[in-house]
């Protein structure tokens, strides 16, 4: 949960890289793009995780902003929380706000079952 590390939102101190895309062109304001990375993330059950999701460069990318804390989006397995934002990498000190997604995941086993 980068909110309880003191400047996690402007210092890539702390933070996993799970993947990185390049040359990805944005689709426009109020489109999604598409950026189809299989992560392999398991995350256990009432844990928080945070993800850092930064363009590089002009972009037409959307965000939301909500105050930081406030839930975006919820169901019965998971929640988006808003958290920072910024004009660019490590660069997010704007307060409130995140990046506008569509996240998909499965329900399951992260590996194949034993005895």
């Amino acid at each position: 949960n980068y909110q309880l590390v003191s400047g996690a939102n402007t210092s890539s101190a702390g933070w996993t890289l799970l993947t990185s895309v390049t040359g990805v062109s944005s689709l426009g304001a109020g489109r999604y793009t598409v950026l189809t990375a299989s992560l392999n993330l398991n995350i256990p059950a009432g844990a928080t995780y945070s993800f850092y999701i930064a363009p590089v460069g002009t972009s037409t990318h959307a965000y939301r902003t909500d105050a930081i804390g406030t839930t975006t989006a919820t169901n019965a397995v998971a929640s988006i929380i808003a958290g920072n934002r910024g004009s660019s990498l490590f660069n997010c000190s704007s307060s409130g706000g995140q990046a506008v997604v569509k996240l998909f995941y499965s329900l399951g086993c992260a590996g194949v079952r034993g005895p």
